[in-house]
């Protein structure tokens, strides 16, 4: 029996490529089940994973307020802003307050005065303070038309350890402090030490205080003056109408009126021998002494040499005068714009703040007691926004 080779070669090959077609389909077909099924169960897996999260979230949404940025319109930026202009503007009024202090007139009287009443108070039971308070009272007033510096120079003090001629006054100490007196070409000088700090006071015949000088002096080898002021007086008065103030890089000169209040000031940096001002005050005041307004102009250089002025910057406060007891109003400009206004009502402890910004935003707060209660947003005087501060929960005592 002859077997066809060819045909059975070509019966072969139509059924291998008929096989795999087939088996080509069915695999086709499981990877798709396959994938179907993965997808799925992706899917599945996924939407558990959501649902516990949203379930978690719903959890701690009882605990916690999460953050949103689509519901954050921003508006905490205006009350953060409102907070720092409202501590800048009350740092820049504690600095002009304290700078007030250089224009006082600062002699001794007022430390020996301390002293003394200390001392007293010190070194004597109650019942021979009150018998000696007596005699002081009775001495007082036998000397009234004496001041506290002609006492000084003239009086044995009892703490006196060392004297001069006459048995006048040379040294005097109590505790940290040591006062000396001296008598230097038709001057009276007393000093008055501190630890480092030492202040020298100079006076004439009539016992006005002309010169003070003011020392540091941490050890003999590095004793520096710090600063040294002049006193000019009004005409046959004790009332002191000008004072000079000279430091090593600075002069200011303060002018005062008839009772002693400051009317102006002007500092000038001294660069090369040559003086270039820095700053001008100036003050006003109503017909019982209170104090008006307060003007500072500070000028500014553009380079050390104070050559060429770079600009200038002005603040100034104006004060209304309320009943005794209540705080004056006052409002605070800078460069002529204003940037806040204090108002108080006649509750004492109950007032309205307001702060200006730029593109005529501002913010008014309320007090009550002293606790801001509510805050009010404005643009250009109209009402934008409102918020009510809740009251401090009481301290259960």
């Amino acid at each position: 029996m002859k077997i066809n080779l060819k045909f059975l070669l070509d019966s072969f090959t139509r059924f291998g490529k008929k096989k795999i077609l087939i088996i080509s389909i069915v695999l086709v077909a499981l990877i798709s089940i396959l994938l179907s099924s993965a997808i799925f169960l992706s899917k599945k897996s996924k939407r558990g994973e959501a649902e516990e999260s949203k379930n978690h979230n719903e959890e701690l949404s009882f605990d916690i307020d999460l953050y949103n940025p689509a519901l954050d319109d921003a508006t905490w930026v205006e009350s953060v802003f409102a907070r720092i202009e409202e501590e800048r503007i009350a740092e820049e009024l504690r600095i002009m307050e304290e700078s007030l202090e250089e224009y006082q007139i600062d002699d001794a009287s007022e430390l020996i005065k301390d002293d003394e009443e200390e001392s007293t108070m010190n070194s004597e039971s109650e019942s021979s303070e009150v018998s000696e308070m007596s005699d002081e009272t009775n001495d007082s007033q036998a000397e009234e038309t004496l001041s506290e510096i002609e006492n000084f120079f003239s009086e044995e003090k009892e703490e006196v350890t060392k004297t001069g001629k006459n048995d006048l006054l040379s040294f005097y100490e109590f505790d940290n402090e040591i006062f000396t007196s001296q008598d230097s070409e038709g001057n009276h000088i007393l000093v008055h030490s501190m630890k480092e700090k030492v202040n020298r006071f100079f006076y004439d015949d009539e016992y006005k205080l002309i010169k003070k000088e003011v020392w540091n002096i941490p050890s003999a080898s590095k004793a520096a003056l710090e600063k040294t002021e002049t006193y000019k007086y009004f005409e046959n008065s004790k009332v002191v109408s000008e004072k000079e103030i000279t430091g090593p890089y600075t002069v200011e000169n303060v002018k005062y009126n008839n009772d002693g209040k400051t009317l102006s000031a002007e500092k000038y940096a001294v660069f090369e021998e040559k003086e270039h001002i820095t700053e001008k005050r100036h003050f006003s005041y109503d017909d019982d002494g209170n104090l008006l307004s307060d003007e500072l102009k500070e000028y500014f250089y553009k380079a050390d040499d104070y050559k060429d002025l770079d600009y200038s910057f002005t603040k100034k406060y104006l004060y209304s005068y309320n009943d005794e007891g209540i705080p004056p109003d006052f409002k605070y400009f800078e460069n002529g714009i204003l940037k806040m206004h204090n108002k108080y009502s006649t509750e004492k402890g109950n007032f309205t703040s307001r702060i200006f910004f730029d593109e005529g935003l501002s913010v008014k707060s309320y007090y009550e007691n002293n606790i801001r209660v509510r805050d009010v947003y404005y643009r250009n005087n109209s009402i934008i926004r409102e918020k009510v501060y809740e009251e401090p929960e009481k301290s259960e005592e």
